[in-house]
């Protein structure tokens, strides 16, 4: 009897592991031929589901970057005001920092190697998803839009100072600024409509 594999969920597993190799060794040292020894697949499969190591790179961006905010809504779902549900969303990272730290440092190094514009278009759309899903989280409306691009900055930036600045505070430092920050420009914001 064949074997009956689903394509699309066999695939989505090929990118969450090739998620964690290119996070360990980064984009440039991975080769097609060491993904496929480190995946325990042949390089052939690896052909089979994607064009070119590119395409796999790319892959994982849209895998991890569907996965992040799904299980970001999951979290901040069910809260009431927008304070809590920023509060939802800072626990999210606070248990996510490793994962979404290592998401940062993959598409900073493939952005600075990559000639290739659709590659760094995918990279800013990317980008553009996670803000517009922390704005939608936000209540959606056009103060809601600012905000969602500075707490993508702070965090941002706070996930990469942590890692290289050792003299930089923990995180959990700069996050309950960071909740400070918004919570008093929550209260600062003219009433959404206006």
């Amino acid at each position: 009897m064949p074997k009956i594999v689903d394509h699309e969920a066999y695939r989505k597993e090929l990118l969450g592991k090739a998620f964690t190799l290119f996070a360990a060794q980064g984009y440039a040292r991975v080769t097609m031929r060491a993904m496929a020894r480190a995946l325990g697949v042949s390089t052939g499969t690896l052909y089979h589901y994607f064009d070119t190591k590119e395409a796999i790179f790319l892959g994982v961006v849209r895998h991890v970057a569907d996965r992040d905010v799904a299980l970001a809504i999951e979290q901040v779902q069910g809260a009431s005001g927008h304070t809590e549900q920023f509060r939802r969303l800072l626990a999210f990272v606070r248990e996510h920092a490793a994962n979404l730290r290592n998401f940062l440092y993959l598409v900073i190094d493939f952005h600075r190697q990559s000639e290739d514009p659709s590659g760094r278009d995918i990279i800013a759309r990317t980008v553009a998803f996670y803000r517009e899903a922390i704005r939608q989280q936000l209540g959606g409306d056009t103060h809601d839009e600012a905000r969602a691009a500075l707490l993508l900055n702070a965090l941002i930036g706070a996930l990469v100072q942590e890692a290289l600045d050792p003299e930089a505070p923990p995180l959990e430092t700069q996050l309950t600024l960071v909740e400070r920050l918004f919570v008093d420009l929550e209260g600062s914001l003219p009433a959404t409509g206006t």
